[in-house]
């Protein structure tokens, strides 16, 4: 199956134009480094047998290397589907990702030194960033899953 892959340059790019793409073509690392190509990558779709599997293959190896661990990273894996725009409450997502992350952290403790802190935690609250991660995730599997289901 072909595969056609097309490289827009981004509006802050888009001034070098097509001498920008040559340099990134001939591997110059400092040119890839300012269209934000990575050239190695890039040569390997170029030269596999079969660039769309070892594209999506990269994407998956991608999207499923970093833990979602912050807003920042689910706002990023969310560009990537072109989900970008979807209306999340940013807000209580920052809170329930930042709650997750001290959590984890005092999972870490030394629980037999004399000065560990022991954070109580109301269940209610609990259950209010259970119910903001769960809606958030139905969101985004809607939302995806309508732009696959719509596409040619």
């Amino acid at each position: 199956m072909p595969c056609t892959m097309s490289l827009k340059l981004s509006s802050r790019h888009a001034k070098h134009g097509p001498s920008l793409w040559s340099g990134v073509l001939r591997g110059e690392p400092e040119v890839a480094a300012l269209a934000g190509v990575n050239t190695k990558e890039l040569s390997r779709l170029i030269l596999s047998g079969d660039p769309l599997k070892v594209a999506v293959e990269s994407l998956a190896r991608d999207l499923s290397g970093r833990s979602l661990q912050s807003f920042e990273e689910l706002q990023r894996t969310l560009e990537y589907f072109g989900a970008a725009n979807l209306k999340l409450n940013t807000q209580q997502l920052r809170v329930t990702f930042e709650n997750r992350n001290r959590i984890v952290h005092e999972m870490d403790m030394d629980l037999k030194h004399r000065t560990r802190k022991r954070r109580a935690r109301r269940r209610d609250e609990m259950l209010d960033h259970a119910r903001v991660l769960l809606e958030t995730a139905d969101k985004i599997v809607t939302e995806v899953d309508a732009r696959l289901n719509s596409s040619p």
